[in-house]
């Protein structure tokens, strides 16, 4: 293979536009009367990719990253759009030119069991693109196989096995030297590691960054593990509906997240780092139709910081981010109508702060800060009760049943009685020792 590649000003691969919309099977009459309906699986989507880079798409299932990249591939024909590929336009070629531009652009499916002929031995499914591109025959197309084999960590004993003998790792090893038989310069991995454990996905992450430093290979990285995307990308574009909600570097998206939905995909990964606060952003309901999209923001139906009508009546164009640190031509964009507003008016309008006051303006007390007068429980001590989710710091430990007085700053009080979970009580007798406990006056933020 070639050495890395110089990289240049040029992207190597530019989409404008793009839409692929699926026609939906209806009626005779329907069609006669021009009813037709369609699946706007990527509605007018903006991406660029340079030499030697790694641009992470992510979403939710459904949200059009599989079309987008299959598209760009030209796996499927562009329902509207440009697409350049190496300083050249690819949305309308066929026959050769397609054949051509098929050995610099391949993808690594999904699911390799699926992609992987099953009554083929994977040396052959390997030398399968070598022989169509006419690139080697015989002898040299097998030391050119082991050669291949031997960079994704296989051996040339298994040239002769069949896909289904392989572990999941092995079969995306094969899929993955399959992909570099012809010496692509652009990949799209249409989420390569999500049916694989973690460790096999760190060690399919790290060949495939060794072989991007090695060969200068451009990534399409489609994934909805935003652990791995962040790992492995230079800059990240979120998806919804078809659309583009966010993009920008993989810095600035995971540390300054914009859009409500971005924010909500962030909330969603599993942290183990207690002393990193962050605010429970749930998303409710399905995702519309994208045969029958909502009108305005397409994400106004699920949106936790919803505006009002302009959410509903107008769809939000792309906009740079406002006090982006570094020059003018930050990439960093988001589709919200959040970004038309100051820092004062979203501040004030924003949900969370707006659920905080009212909170604390419903029990009279000062946010954040309320007195436990009287506290008495039958429990089980247990030095590390916040780690299986007890709110309340105050009470240490696990109990049967909680009694609370709670005295507001205007002088009223109001008593609660709380019995916990059978399944708290069930943990708190396997866990240690009984004791009785009384706690009184214990003030907290």
């Amino acid at each position: 293979m070639s050495q890395k590649a110089k990289s240049v000003d040029s992207p190597l691969l530019t989409a404008e536009n793009i839409k692929k919309h699926f026609p939906v099977e209806t009626g005779i009459i329907s069609r006669f009367l021009g009813d037709e309906e369609f699946v706007r699986a990527v509605d007018g989507v903006d991406i660029e990719l340079r030499e030697g880079e790694t641009v992470g798409v992510v979403g939710e299932s459904g949200c059009g990253k599989t079309t987008l990249g299959r598209t760009v591939a030209r796996l499927y024909e562009p329902s509207d759009g440009s697409i350049h590929f190496d300083d050249q336009e690819i949305t309308d070629v066929s026959g050769d030119r397609l054949k051509k531009l098929r050995k610099n652009i391949q993808v690594i499916f999904q699911d390799p069991m699926s992609s992987l002929n099953p009554r083929k031995t994977v040396g052959e499914i390997v030398a399968k693109p070598l022989e169509i591109h006419d690139l080697a025959s015989g002898d040299e197309k097998r030391e050119r196989v082991i050669e291949l084999f031997e960079e994704v960590g296989l051996q040339e004993s298994h040239l002769d096995r069949y896909p289904h003998e392989f572990s999941g790792g092995q079969r995306q090893r094969v899929g993955i030297a399959r992909a570099l038989a012809v010496e692509p310069k652009l990949i799209i991995a249409d989420e390569p590691v999500s049916a694989l454990d973690v460790s096999v996905q760190a060690q399919i992450i790290n060949l495939m960054k060794r072989l991007q430093a090695e060969y200068g290979i451009s990534y399409l990285f489609i994934a909805h593990d935003l652990s791995v995307v962040k790992h492995i990308s230079d800059r990240v574009a979120v998806m919804y509906l078809g659309k583009i909600a966010e993009k920008g570097s993989t810095e600035e998206i995971f540390e300054n997240p914009q859009h409500p939905y971005t924010r909500a995909l962030m909330n969603s990964i599993p942290r183990v780092d207690k002393k990193r606060s962050r605010r429970d952003i749930l998303l409710e309901g399905t995702p519309p139709s994208p045969s029958n999209p909502p009108e305005g923001c397409p994400f106004h139906s699920r949106c936790p910081e919803f505006i009002g009508d302009e959410c509903v009546d107008r769809e939000p164009e792309l906009e740079q981010v406002s006090g982006d640190s570094g020059s003018e031509d930050s990439s960093h964009v988001v589709a919200c109508h959040w970004q038309e507003k100051s820092v004062e008016e979203r501040q004030e309008q924003d949900p969370f702060n707006r659920e905080r006051r009212s909170r604390a303006a419903s029990r009279e007390i000062p946010a954040g800060s309320r007195e436990i007068t009287h506290c008495t429980a039958d429990i089980t001590r247990w030095k590390s009760s916040s780690m299986f989710g007890l709110r309340d710091p105050s009470c240490s430990a696990f109990f049967s049943h909680r009694e609370t007085t709670t005295r507001s700053c205007s002088g009223s009080t109001q008593t609660t009685f709380e019995p916990l979970p059978m399944a708290a009580k069930l943990l708190s007798g396997a866990l240690g020792q009984r004791a009785r406990s009384s706690l009184s006056h214990q003030r907290y933020p």
